[in-house]
């Protein structure tokens, strides 16, 4: 399984599901604004959580897990800044 692992200081998200996992399309596209798999989706969730992640710095991956599943993980950077 890939993992995010950066040792600078930051912020991270993973999220493990237990689902069929990611077809080929869906793992070549995802990030692509406007495309989804729902009827209802308007395919800008993904898209726009990756490019907050880029403008920051940051960086979001996607894999299939080996028994199926998927596995997402958000990493940001921590800014040093305290209020």
């Amino acid at each position: 399984m890939a993992q995010l692992h950066d040792p600078t200081p930051g912020w991270s998200l993973a999220v493990v599901d237990e689902g069929p996992g990611l077809s080929d399309e869906v793992m070549e596209k995802m990030f692509t604004p406007f495309f989804t798999t729902r009827a209802e989706g308007t395919g800008l969730g993904l898209p726009v959580v990756q490019h907050v992640a880029i403008i920051h710095e940051g960086r979001i991956i996607a894999t299939n897990l080996g028994d199926g599943g998927a596995y997402f993980a958000l990493w940001l950077p921590a800014t040093g800044e305290t209020e």
